[in-house]
């Protein structure tokens, strides 16, 4: 995933509840899928994954190729 120049990486959050108005939304899932980026802290995750991992969430640091990150977000609710 990280050696590569072209891949995906995806983002997943659950049991989300938003407040909305007077009511409550609760979404079971969010999915983002990032693509058309450069990974910026590359070669420190290479060298130390572990110290990039809080609260079991790796922190990937990414920049856009070509001016823009394409997310592609998918929703259940």
């Amino acid at each position: 995933m990280i050696n590569k120049e072209s891949s995906n990486i995806g983002e997943v959050r659950e049991n989300i509840v938003v407040p909305l108005l007077e009511n409550k939304l609760h979404i079971s899932k969010i999915i983002k899928i990032y693509t058309n980026y450069i990974v910026k802290n590359k070669n420190e995750l290479i060298n130390d994954i572990s110290s990039y991992i809080e609260d079991d969430t790796l922190n990937v640091i990414l920049i856009p190729r070509n001016d823009y990150i394409d997310i592609e977000t998918r929703y259940e609710i």
